[in-house]
């Protein structure tokens, strides 16, 4: 038997040995190929951000006393898109939004108005152990921008008024742990995520208006979020 295997190999064509050839090189190929369809992810989260604000306070022509101003901790939700260069290594983009009350800081506090904070980063994530693992901790890292949007008011004195929206830049941290069902494709998330965002220099104004006053940076050049946050993810 062994002598009519051998032998029956010259017999084909040398085309023909060709396509053989070019078939099982493909054959053996098939697991690799199906491993690297699923490098894309997609998913998405909600939660809860705690956030803080500026301190300080030129009044302006309200003359109500105030120390500070800043976003109250609300809920959120964010998208995520990522991209896997190797098995523990991800690279991405990042689109959260904070739905939020500008407080201000005074006796007693006030709600301005309602504003919704926007991050938009850049995201390098590092997944721990071996892509057959279900769960896999992670650290991310992201470099993007921060906008508060524009808050629309009424003033005491009955006239409406606003804040205009601001840009900033921001980095994000986080770390969190990726829960992949058996087939990999399907997965929950869990994490924690820190935003500072750099607001200007040092006894800069930050949410300037006629009617309240400047609010002034001072030696907190950052404001705070910090997110803690569930979701799910599509991994294909």
């Amino acid at each position: 038997m062994r002598f009519m295997e051998i032998a029956l190999v010259p017999v084909l064509p040398a085309s023909r040995r060709w396509w053989f050839a070019l078939l099982a090189v493909a054959l053996m190929g098939v697991p690799v190929a199906s491993a690297q369809e699923r490098r894309f992810e997609f998913g998405g989260s909600v939660g809860w951000t705690f956030s803080d604000g500026v301190h300080g306070l030129e009044v302006g022509t309200s003359g109500l006393p105030a120390t500070g101003i800043g976003p109250e901790n609300a809920f959120s939700y964010s998208l995520f898109a990522s991209y896997f260069l190797n098995e523990n290594l991800q690279l991405g983009v990042q689109a959260g939004r904070q739905e939020s009350e500008l407080r201000l800081k005074a006796a007693p506090p006030l709600e301005v108005g309602a504003i919704d904070i926007d991050n938009y980063h850049a995201v390098l994530t590092t997944l721990l152990g071996d892509d057959d693992l279900r769960a896999r901790p992670y650290f991310l890292f992201g470099l993007g921008v921060t906008r508060f949007g524009h808050v629309n008011f009424t003033g005491v004195d009955g006239v409406p008024r606003f804040f205009q929206a601001r840009t900033r830049f921001s980095p994000t941290v986080g770390t969190g742990l990726k829960y992949y069902l058996r087939s990999h494709k399907y997965g929950l998330n869990f994490g924690v995520r820190w935003t500072p965002t750099f607001l200007d220099s040092e006894n800069a104004g930050f949410w300037c208006n006629p009617y309240w006053g400047c609010f002034l940076v001072e030696n907190s050049q950052f404001i705070h979020q910090l997110e803690v946050a569930g979701g799910i993810q599509l991994r294909f």
